[in-house]
């Protein structure tokens, strides 16, 4: 769309929508590589922050994501919008979401919500058999046919202030040499650090290591 009808494309909602779609994509796949395109959609858009809120869920940020959907409710509109809201609001409270599940459900049975307004719910473990029992035998089982991720199974690596600090020096492309010199460290302390950098990003490589925190927003 982009190369093929750039006048159109330059539209403000044009601009909103590529955003959403972007942002849609690297929630989905947290550990993917997000657009290169710069999107003018307001950064503050309440779409764009439930969609930050949903790659926070999924990267076990819960902190942050109830925090982008705190800001996010005051502005957002449309019911699908508002039901995304109320998912996460559910996943991150950590409360008895019971009545909200049940309201969704209800939406959901009567038709006047969608099956999509459980997705997440689903995803992230929050539907008990009792609430799939209450859906159609042609909704449960699509709703069943998506794999449940817990949230503690993603938790975003814990850094220690040293391992930021050599974080920060390999971004430079600092050797760790240079990185010991730089901090005032003994050689053998800094390559005891990358490695336990290195496993807690799940890396194998420097550059793994780098895309990890880059994914992780380290």
């Amino acid at each position: 769309m982009r190369f093929q009808r750039p006048h159109p494309s330059k539209t403000p909602l044009a601009q909103s929508l590529f955003a959403i779609a972007d942002r849609a994509a690297h929630a989905a796949n947290p550990s993917g590589s997000p657009s290169s395109e710069n999107a003018a959609a307001p950064p503050q858009a309440p779409e764009l922050l439930l969609l930050d809120a949903c790659y926070a869920v999924a990267t076990g940020d819960l902190e942050r994501a109830s925090l982008l959907v705190t800001r996010a409710r005051a502005d957002v509109t449309g019911a699908r919008w508002l039901n995304l809201a109320t998912q996460l609001d559910i996943i991150t409270n950590g409360q008895d979401p019971e009545h909200m599940v049940d309201q969704i459900i209800d939406d959901v049975v009567s038709g006047h919500g969608e099956l999509s307004d459980l997705v997440l719910l689903r995803r992230h473990a929050v539907l008990t058999d009792s609430h799939l029992r209450r859906l159609p035998e042609s909704a449960r089982a699509r709703i069943m046919s998506i794999p449940e991720v817990r949230t503690d199974e993603r938790i975003r690596p814990t850094l220690t202030p040293r391992e930021n600090e050599v974080l920060d020096g390999l971004r430079e492309g600092l050797t760790r040499r240079q990185i010991a010199e730089k901090q005032f460290r003994s050689e053998n302390t800094v390559r005891s650090q990358v490695r336990s950098l290195y496993q807690k990003l799940g890396a194998a490589t420097l550059d793994e290591a780098l895309e990890a925190a880059r994914r992780w927003g380290l």
